[in-house]
Parts: C-alpha cells; sequence; structure tokens
C-alpha cells in the first residue's frame, strides 16, 4: 500500500466473527497479539489503520448494555495501539424492533445516536460519512452527485467504493482498471476507500489502477471521432489511450487501458516470482442454513447463454440500473429443466474434450504471458461489462447452442438427442477445432494458472 501511495486501510472483515457476527465479545489473548501486530505494522509503514465494528446486524439501539458494550470493544481495540475507528450500518435490515420504536423515530435517528455517542466517547479527531456513490455498487460516480452529497453533508465525503467488492457474489471477481471515476472528484471528496474483492491476490490490478488514477492530473479526453476505437478492454491496449496519455507529458492523464496495460506487466512479473498459494482458502464465518433446498440452489447453471445475457445494456445515465447483484437471478426449475443430461453421457463427452494448450505454449509452462493475463482479466472485468475477449466468447459459445440443432439428425441417426448433450458434443468439437488458433489457446491457457489467484 505505501509504494502505491495508499495511507489508509480499514480492517472490516466478514470472516472476523469478532468484527460482525459476535461484535459485542472481546478478544482473547491470541486475538489481540495478531490485531495489535496489524496496527504496529501499519504505523511502522505510516498507513492509517482503522478498526471497524459493525454492529448492526442485531443491536438493540435503545439498550445501554448495548452501547456499553460498545465501547468496550473500542477501547480494548484502543489499547492496542489504534486511534481510529469505524461504525459500519451496512448490509442490514432498515427496521427497528419494539423496544426502539418506542425511544427513535427512525432507523436513521436510533444510527446517529449510537455513532455521535460513541464519536463523544473515543474523542476521535475525524470523522467520516463513507457513501457509495449512487447506488451501493455504482458504475459511474460523478462529480456532480459528490457535490450534491457535499452540500448535505456540509463537508467532503469520503467515498466507499463498491466497484471491486465481490462479497455479495463470491463466484465472481473482478480484475478490471479503476473506471467509471473522473480524476476532478479528487478535488470534491476527502479521500477514496476501494473495497476490494475477497482474494487477496486479485486485488492487485484494481489497487494499482486506483493508484495510477490518484497520481494522475486529469482525464485522458478522447475525441468524439477516436472515441468508437476507445473501448474499455484488457487485451491489446488501444493506441488512442497510449498516444493521448504519452503525448501529456509531463502533465499525467489518467486513463483506464493505459493504467490497466501497465498493471497487467507488474502483474506478471510477480505471478511468475512467487508460487502458487497451496494452503486453502477457510472462512471463519458459519454457513447460514436456509432450508433443505439450499446446496441445489448454489449449483451453477448448465445451460446455455441466454439473450439477455448477451444483449443486455446498462444505462449508466439512469438511476435505474441494477445492482450487478440482481443481474442474474437463479430459478430453480430452470436449472433442473435444463440439466436432464445424465452423468454416463457427460462423462463420455467430456472425456474427450481437452482445455489443455500446453502445445501451444511455451516450453516453461509455470509462467504467464501478457496475452494470457489480458484475456483471464477480459473474462473477469467489471460488474457492469465484460472484457473485449470475454464478449467474443460469450457470443461463439451462444451462436453454437442457438445453432446446435443444425447438427441434430447428423449424429449417430439421433432425432431426439437431448440439447443439452448435443450442446457438449459440439463444444467438444469446437474446441478441438478451435484450441489451435492464438486467439482462443490464450483464452482457456490462464485457467492452469488460476489456483494463483483464486
Amino acid at each position: 500500500m505505501k509504494r502505491l501511495g495508499m495511507n489508509t486501510y480499514i480492517y472490516a472483515p466478514k470472516d472476523d466473527l469478532k468484527h460482525r457476527a459476535e461484535w459485542r465479545k472481546l478478544y482473547n489473548s491470541e486475538e489481540t497479539e495478531l490485531l495489535q501486530s496489524l496496527i504496529q505494522t501499519a504505523k511502522a509503514e505510516n498507513i492509517t489503520f482503522v478498526y471497524a465494528l459493525s454492529p448492526g446486524i442485531d443491536i438493540v439501539y435503545s439498550s445501554e448494555k448495548e452501547i456499553k458494550a460498545l465501547h468496550d470493544k473500542s477501547e480494548q481495540v484502543r489499547c492496542l495501539g489504534c486511534d481510529a475507528f469505524a461504525l459500519l450500518f451496512d448490509d442490514i435490515d432498515a427496521v427497528l424492533n419494539d423496544a426502539d420504536k418506542k425511544q427513535f423515530s427512525s432507523i436513521v435517528m436510533a444510527q446517529l445516536t449510537v455513532a455521535n455517542n460513541l464519536y463523544e466517547s473515543l474523542k476521535c479527531r475525524h470523522f467520516f460519512f463513507c457513501p457509495t456513490g449512487p447506488r451501493v455498487v455504482s458504475r459511474d460516480i460523478t462529480v456532480d452527485h459528490v457535490r450534491r452529497v457535499a452540500a448535505v453533508l456540509q463537508r467532503k465525503p469520503v467515498i466507499w467504493d463498491n466497484l471491486h467488492a465481490n462479497d455479495y457474489d463470491p463466484k465472481r471477481v473482478f480484475l478490471g482498471p479503476f473506471a467509471g471515476r473522473s480524476v476532478q472528484l479528487k478535488e470534491e471528496i476527502s479521500g477514496m476507500l476501494l473495497n476490494p474483492n475477497c482474494r487477496y491476490e486479485a486485488n492487485f490490478l484494481p489497487f494499482y489502477t486506483l493508484a495510477e488514477w490518484n497520481s494522475c492530473h486529469a482525464d485522458a479526453e478522447i475525441k468524439e471521432e477516436e472515441e468508437s476505437d476507445a473501448i474499455l478492454e484488457a487485451g491489446d491496449i488501444v493506441p488512442v489511450a497510449v498516444r493521448i496519455v504519452e503525448n501529456a507529458s509531463p502533465k499525467r492523464l489518467y486513463h483506464p487501458l493505459k493504467a490497466l496495460d501497465e498493471g497487467i506487466k507488474k502483474w506478471i512479473d510477480y505471478l511468475n516470482a512467487v508460487p502458487p498459494l497451496m494452503c486453502p482458502y477457510l472462512s471463519a464465518v458459519p454457513v447460514c442454513s436456509g432450508g433443505e433446498n439450499e446446496d441445489e440452489e448454489q449449483k451453477p447453471s448448465t445451460s446455455g447463454f441466454p439473450n439477455s445475457l448477451m444483449a443486455q445494456t446498462v444505462n449508466s445515465m439512469s438511476a435505474e440500473y441494477s445492482e450487478p447483484m440482481d443481474l442474474v437471478p437463479v430459478c430453480k426449475d430452470d436449472i433442473s429443466e435444463r440439466s436432464k443430461c445424465s452423468t454416463q453421457e457427460m462423462a463420455e463427452i467430456s472425456s474427450d474434450v481437452s482445455m489443455d494448450s500446453s502445445s501451444h505454449s511455451d516450453p516453461d509452462t509455470s509462467k504467464v504471458d501478457t496475452e494470457q493475463i489480458a484475456a483471464f482479466v477480459d473474462m473477469f472485468y467489471l460488474p457492469f461489462e465484460h472484457g473485449r475477449r470475454g464478449i467474443h466468447i460469450l457470443q461463439e459459445f451462444s451462436w453454437l447452442h442457438e445453432n446446435s440443432y443444425v447438427m441434430k439428425r447428423s449424429i449417430n441417426g439421433d432425432s431426439e438427442m437431448d440439447q443439452q448433450v448435443l450442446f457438449c458434443y459440439i463444444l467438444k468439437r469446437f474446441v478441438e477445432r478451435w484450441s489451435g488458433r492464438e486467439s482462443y489457446s490464450c483464452c482457456f491457457s490462464p485457467f492452469d494458472k488460476a489456483d494463483r489467484v483464486f
């Protein structure tokens, strides 16, 4: 963080039970030792360590016992050397229980009362309001929006940006650049906090591009006639973006593509130098059971890509666009109807399909190159968009699925072959045909090294 020019770290992991689920409990000696080491390390690097507590999940705002628990927990952490605190009331139901309704007119007043009480107790030098933009996950955060927020708060806000956060759906990862936020925002805010991916290694590019954004003086402007060429995509960086940024020297201009290109080159050095992490990810947060069929709901759909996924566009200028966690609902009935392929049939087809691109790669298979990482980033880009290669792969797979009926009568004379089995057969032939093509071998290769990121 220090090397990238960042100066603030907020400690708010949901897999720390005593941060959220068991927020009333004090830390034991082993936990305090670990927490103190984090605080001391941050201070040694001139990083402000902010301890965040998230009591909103079940706090009784009107209870003196609950307020005392907040004070005791905060005082314990302060004794470890922490002098910056945050109180979080996100990801909760905005309702009051019966006891709180008797004392507070709304949940807003309840949270304000508790926050002010803790603020006065801790005697903090600074207090920040941290909005997330127009939405929980905002595609764009504009200067006008921030100015309106500042007018209401009567102070410059600190933005809590969830652009790359994936805690609402860990199956999704966002490796794309910091985009949709003008460099001019720096003049209107007190700071920018980036809520990262849940996996540490997946945050190299988001952090790097944020650092580049923070070090630049202005945005790289694209002329109208060049706009069609300046598409946000990984892979081959648009020459227009590179030329505009380089011609602006010594004034530094920010363009997401240019920053992403530089970040990929540095990330490759890191990936090729650091061996894969072998320890599995273990979460300390107990998994809540939601019913007998919960496992069935968690199974990914094996159906083809619907047209809505391929053609859907998001109007970033409208306040009515959906949150990314709402874009692709899961329907159990639809999954069961589309997943009738027998285990034996799938095994017969899958046994012949090889995604191994080692014959098309460098002799040293432990190394990754720019094209592989760029393709990987394209497939795990940003909440509201895929990169160029990711879109291209989805389009070709969708075309295969939509046109697979043409092959029905030519495979073993079985005109009643299940559509899902048929698609798997066509997919096998697709991979056999295209795995030798450079662009596709690049796309398939990164998954051999995916354990370094996921």
